[in-house]
């Protein structure tokens, strides 16, 4: 039959890095393993990793580009 597929990661830009962080704890469980003033690795309890990004209130994504 083959495997099931499961996202394991995800890389999410915000702006507000500190606010962002209490809500994906508070949403997916998750404790935040690595921080510092630009980015944090949390993780969930089944594995999942979510990787916190901070990029400033009026940062322009490029076009084309992820996220």
């Amino acid at each position: 039959m083959g495997y099931p597929n499961r996202v394991t990661s995800s890389v999410i830009f915000v702006s507000r890095l500190d606010v962002s962080i209490g809500f994906y704890s508070d949403v997916f469980s998750c404790q935040a393993t690595i921080h510092d003033p630009e980015a944090a690795l949390l993780l969930a309890p089944d594995g999942f990793q979510i990787y916190l990004i901070a990029r400033g209130a009026r940062v322009t994504h490029p076009l084309g580009g992820i996220g």
